[in-house]
C-alpha cells in the first residue's frame, strides 16, 4: 500500500517521532544532543515553528511541534539533514543516520496536547535514564527542565505552556510538575505514536454505525482525534491542495500587484525596506500568501519584499487574518482563471 501524502497547513499540531535507522543509536555523548538541540531552536526560531514539548532518546526523538512559516516537512528536513551530515563527518561513517521517513502524526488540541505535555518529558523515565522527579527537573535533554525554569530555552514555549495551568508562573509549575507525576507509574499510551480516529478511540464501539456511514477516512492513521476533527484536517488539507493547484498560474508580479490595488500601495514600494504600517500589513499579507498558495519560502518571499528572514516569519504570522480580510485566495482564483488561455 503506498505511503500516504503528509498533511500540512499553519496552525496543527504535530507528534514528531524520528528513529535511527535500524534503531540505530542517533547520539553517542552529550555532545551529539547538545548540537542536536543547538540545531533544532535556531530552525524553529527562523522558521517560527512553536515547540511545546520535545525528548531526545539514544535512538529516537520525540517532537510537539505547530506549523508555522514553514511546512513541518521542509522543517524537519533542515533538522535530520543538517545533524546526520555533522553526525556523520563527527565520526567518520557514512549513509543514512535517520529513517527515511519519520513519523508525523496530527493532534487534536484537546485532549491530545495536554496529554502529550505529559507522555513525551516521561520518555527517559520509561527508558531507565532517569529514576527520580527531581533528576528530571534538571535534565537537559527534554522539554521539562525548561519549562521548570532551570534551563533557559528561548525558542521552547514555556510560557504558553504554563498559561494552560495557572496564570501566575510559580503556581504553574508547581501544577504542571504535579500533572506530569500523576502521570509517572503510568503504562505506555501507546495511542499517542499512532493516529486515527480507532486507535485515539480505543477501538470503534459499538453501535457507533454514524463512523463505520463516514467512510474509512475517518480513521486516517496520519490523524489522532476524534471523527470530527480528522474529516475537518483532512478538508481544509484537500481544500489548500486544491488552492494550490488553481492558482499554479499566478505569478510574484500577479500577486504583488493585487495586494497592492487592495491596499493603495505601489508595487515598488512593497519591494523596498519600509517600515509603515501601511506598507508592512501589505507585506505581511504577501508573504502569507505566497508560501501558502504559490509554495514559495519565507526566505524567498522575504528576499522578494525587502524583509530579513525573522522579520518575513513574523510577517507570515500577521499575513492569514488579513488575507482573509480581503479575500485574497478568491481574488487570486479569480485572477488564476483570467490566466487561463
Amino acid at each position: 500500500m503506498p505511503r500516504l501524502p503528509r498533511i500540512d497547513f499553519p496552525g496543527l499540531y504535530h507528534h514528531i517521532i524520528a528513529r535511527g535507522i535500524l534503531r540505530g543509536r542517533i547520539f553517542r555523548s552529550d555532545s551529539d544532543r547538545a548540537e542536536f538541540v543547538h540545531r533544532l531552536g535556531h530552525i524553529l526560531d527562523e522558521t517560527k515553528t512553536s515547540c511545546y514539548a520535545w525528548a531526545l532518546m539514544p535512538n529516537h526523538i520525540h517532537l510537539l511541534l505547530q506549523t508555522g512559516a514553514s511546512s513541518i516537512a521542509k522543517t524537519m528536513q533542515r533538522l535530520l539533514t543538517g545533524y546526520a551530515v555533522t553526525f556523520n563527518l563527527r565520526y567518520k561513517r557514512a549513509g543514512h543516520l535517520f529513517q527515511n521517513r519519520y513519523k508525523d502524526i496530527i493532534c487534536q488540541e484537546d485532549p491530545y496536547f495536554m496529554e502529550l505535555l505529559q507522555y513525551i518529558p516521561l520518555n527517559p523515565v520509561r527508558g531507565g535514564i532517569i529514576r527520580t522527579a527531581g533528576e528530571l527537573a534538571v535534565y537537559p535533554w527534554t522539554s521539562h527542565s525548561a519549562i521548570m525554569g532551570k534551563i533557559r530555552r528561548p525558542w521552547q514555549m514555556v510560557s504558553s505552556v504554563l498559561a494552560r495551568f495557572s496564570p501566575d508562573p510559580a503556581q504553574a509549575r508547581q501544577v504542571y510538575q504535579a500533572y506530569l507525576v500523576e502521570a509517572w507509574n503510568r503504562k505506555k499510551q501507546d495511542r499517542l505514536e499512532g493516529g486515527g480516529l480507532i486507535r485515539s478511540s480505543g477501538g470503534l464501539p459499538e453501535g457507533r454505525q454514524d463512523i463505520r456511514e463516514v467512510g474509512i477516512q475517518a480513521y486516517d492513521q496520519r490523524i489522532l482525534g476524534d471523527d470530527a476533527f480528522v474529516l475537518e484536517t483532512l478538508r481544509q488539507g484537500e481544500q489548500l491542495e486544491n488552492d494550490q493547484q488553481e492558482m499554479q498560474s499566478v505569478t510574484i508580479e500577479t500577486l504583488l500587484t493585487l495586494v497592492a490595488d487592495l491596499t493603495g500601495q505601489d508595487v515598488q514600494g512593497l519591494t523596498e525596506k519600509g517600515q509603515r504600517r501601511s506598507v508592512t500589513s501589505a507585506k505581511a499579507m504577501a508573504v502569507y500568501a505566497g508560501v501558502v498558495w504559490l509554495g514559495q519560502s519565507t526566505v524567498s518571499m522575504g528576499r522578494q519584499l525587502g524583509l530579513s528572514q525573522s522579520a518575513a516569519s513574523r510577517a507570515f504570522a500577521r499575513g492569514r487574518a488579513l488575507a482573509e480580510e480581503f479575500r485574497l485566495g478568491e481574488r487570486l482564483k479569480a485572477q488564476s482563471c483570467m490566466n487561463v488561455p
